[in-house]
């Protein structure tokens, strides 16, 4: 009886370890085809500053992704979202702007690669496509769960059009896949399943609009090693 528990223990290893090897490589390129396409219209553009500068960014993007597994220091994470919001801002940052508020006690702590950049990128997706500017803002700090247990809160608002009730009411059901070929959905739902992965339900993701408008984005990650072992 305890040989099977521990082989079935193993095999539930062995299929979580599996799940978040393909969310990983499903988030790896994710939108570089995009970037390599800019980097080719520079190049035949003969915008060789641009070019220069549009590798740079993407050097450490690919840095980031390709060496860093599952669990990434906040600190990190904070440097590789400025990365990518530079990036996607490089000749379009006018009415743009990210700011980051955080106590030092936080940087250290641990959590899911790319869990706040890709909030980040979906802000950016809604005000890329207009003319207004925009404002996103990352906060983070400690509290409690409902549960009385220590969490690191991640706030990530915008000044966007926030959610539609549709897109809110499709968040508030268990995560599902996006449509095929719908090109957008991917990150966000990513983020869920690895959440649920590796922490099950002591983490969540919620969404709502701030009462002066604008996304509202919040994480609740355990500080304590509660994540499921991988």
């Amino acid at each position: 009886m305890k040989d099977l528990k521990i082989q079935v223990y193993e095999e539930q290893l062995k299929k979580q370890q599996t799940e978040m090897q393909l969310y990983q490589l499903q988030l790896r390129p994710h939108f570089l085809l995009n970037m390599l396409n800019n980097l080719i219209s520079y190049a035949q553009m003969k915008d060789f500053p641009s070019v220069k500068k549009l590798a740079m960014f993407l050097s450490s993007h690919c840095r980031y992704i390709l060496y860093n597994t599952w669990f990434v220091t906040v600190e990190e994470e904070l440097v590789y979202t400025q990365n990518y919001f530079d990036m996607q801002t490089m000749h379009s940052n006018e009415g743009c702007r990210l700011t980051t508020k955080y106590d030092d006690d936080v940087l250290d702590l641990e959590i899911p690669i790319l869990c706040i950049q890709v909030f980040v990128e979906n802000s950016l997706k809604c005000a890329l496509t207009r003319q207004s500017e925009l404002e996103i803002r990352v906060s983070l700090d400690l509290c409690s769960s409902s549960e009385g247990e220590a969490c690191l809160r991640i706030c990530i608002d915008d000044t966007g059009p926030g959610f539609s009730g549709k897109t809110l009411q499709d968040f508030q059901k268990a995560p599902s896949p996006p449509e095929p070929g719908a090109g957008h959905g991917i990150g966000i739902f990513n983020v869920r399943e690895r959440f649920m992965l590796l922490y099950g339900d002591n983490a969540s993701v919620l969404f709502s609009n701030n009462d002066t408008g604008g996304a509202h984005v919040e994480l609740l990650i355990p500080t304590e090693p509660q994540r499921r072992k991988i």
